[in-house]
């Protein structure tokens, strides 16, 4: 068996749900026989047989794309760069550098000193879906961090792998040859790969001297298969475009194909003119083989080769974006009041048509900050028109809960199949069961209000409620950690009443 190792940022999302990212990674890449975080510290561990090597690197971008890949200085850097984050603080450090990143990028960082396997941390570094475009992010920051606090960093070279590493692959059992990304310890400046600093080198302008005593390997000879790849890509847009005009993008198809090399399977002719097109915009968030990836010139390759899977990718979204932005259901609830209350500590409202409200600030704050704000708006809008909606599924009924939903005859021929009982007598009695059921996880003046009852020849039937009467902090978590889980529990088969009650 081989076992590798990486270095991330963010522990915490590392752990959160009991390492869920890490288990969504895991099940992509089967042949990997265990993946996970040791000891609670930043290291990750990869185990699996040498004929998987390559899904380990592959793993491994996706993991460093979850949860971050760290600054790489030498000891003296990085006490130094840990002393400014300390004396500015991390909020106003990832203010900072919150110019330098796009769209589903971000600032990683870990301020804890964690006591784990070795004491290690605080930690920072950055996420982004391709290990190019997070080297090239590792010294934008370095960059604007010596030139505004004049300093003088030194991001060392970074260990990462793009479509030029050759990937080793065993074909007769044997271990196969390490890989730069599976490091035993702090990579130094000797274990830099050619390919990565010539791609930063192209971003960032003449390497300096140790870069260019790293770059020892021969340059690849071009070939049929991979000519094109050394052509401008807006220059291939042009011609691609004008020759699809006349062969419906087949000739686009192959000529991405070759960019890629073998290996690299594409869905359809129009997605290789769709990738190419996009890729002259850097601003341009377009779908991929397995999800959505930010797309640039120096990274298309890299991208469309090793892309983040899409459940991945939605929940690394909604793990930051929930840092800028709130949704709040207020479905219930006056525009004009929420905007009133929500203006007065700081707080704008955009409006969806789905009666749900988006809560941001438009204010240059800290991360801290906003999340105060935030929390407390949402805790006002709860406090005035409930706890947004709740939704139960009711898989399967006892007699008791049957009788719970008995409607009367005439109401049954009157309701379309495919419409909500709303207002129904489901609901009111429904709502006096559960007022009863669930006493004892409801506060002094809270109670639930079953707003609807999906049609009841079809399962599992949807009970949408709100909780009303909520007082405090935190009004979100207690009602989908500690009501939601309630109603459930009350309406599910193993707690319902008995019928001889």
């Amino acid at each position: 068996m081989v076992c590798d190792k990486i270095v991330i940022v963010n522990v915490d999302a590392a752990l959160k749900n009991n390492g869920e990212i890490l288990r969504i990674i895991k099940d992509k890449y089967r042949s990997i026989s265990k993946l996970f975080n040791f000891r609670n510290s930043h290291q990750v561990h990869f185990v699996a047989p040498p004929s998987a090597q390559n899904d380990i690197y592959l793993a491994m971008n996706e993991v460093y794309a979850a949860l971050g890949e760290p600054f790489n200085f030498s000891e003296d850097d990085k006490t130094l760069f840990l002393k400014l984050v300390e004396e500015i603080t991390p909020d106003k450090m990832e203010a900072f550098l919150r110019d330098q990143f796009k769209p589903g990028e971000c600032f990683a960082r870990d301020d804890k000193l964690r006591h784990g396997w070795r004491m290690s941390g605080p930690m920072y570094g950055v996420c982004a879906p391709t290990a190019e475009r997070r080297k090239v992010l590792l010294h934008l920051c370095v960059l604007a961090i010596n030139e505004q606090y004049n300093m003088h960093l030194t991001e060392l070279s970074a260990a990462g792998f793009s479509i030029d590493d050759h990937v080793p692959k065993s074909t007769n059992g044997e271990k196969t040859a390490p890989h730069p990304l599976s490091v035993q310890s702090p990579p130094t400046v000797a274990d830099g790969s050619s390919n990565n600093i010539q791609a930063v080198s192209d971003k960032l302008g003449t390497p300096s001297k140790v870069e260019k005593r790293c770059d020892l390997s021969p340059p690849v000879a071009p070939t049929e298969g991979n000519s094109i790849a050394r052509e401008g890509t807006s220059e291939l847009i042009v011609r691609l475009e004008n020759e699809c005009a006349q062969s419906d993008g087949s000739k686009a198809h192959e000529d991405l194909s070759g960019m890629l090399g073998e290996g690299i399977e594409l869905p359809c002719r129009e997605f290789s003119l769709a990738v190419l097109r996009e890729s002259a915009n850097d601003d341009v968030v377009s779908p991929t083989l397995c999800g959505r990836i930010q797309r640039s010139h120096e990274s298309l390759l890299t991208q469309v080769a090793a892309p983040v899977p899409e459940e991945l990718a939605s929940k690394i979204v909604a793990y930051y974006t929930e840092r800028r932005y709130r949704l709040v259901d207020v479905l219930n609830g006056s525009k004009d009041d929420i905007t009133a209350v929500c203006s007065n500590i700081g707080v704008a409202v955009s409006y969806g048509d789905d009666g749900h409200a988006v809560l941001y600030s438009q204010a240059a704050i800290d991360a801290s900050e906003l999340q105060q704000l935030l929390d407390l708006a949402e805790d006002i809008i709860f406090t005035r028109y409930g706890s947004g909606r709740l939704t139960v599924q009711v898989a399967q009924m006892t007699s008791t809960i049957e009788r719970l939903f008995t409607l009367n005859p005439e109401d049954n021929t009157t309701q379309e199949e495919s419409l909500v009982v709303e207002n129904s007598p489901d609901a009111v009695l429904l709502t006096d069961f559960l007022a009863t059921a669930c006493a004892s996880s409801l506060r002094n003046g809270e109670s639930i209000d079953v707003l609807s009852v999906s049609p009841l020849n079809s399962f599992p039937v949807d009970v949408t409620f709100v909780v009303r009467g909520m007082s405090g902090q935190r009004l979100k978590s207690r009602a989908e950690d500690d009501i939601l889980p309630s109603v459930t529990g009350a309406l599910s088969p193993s707690s319902a009443l008995s019928p001889s009650s």
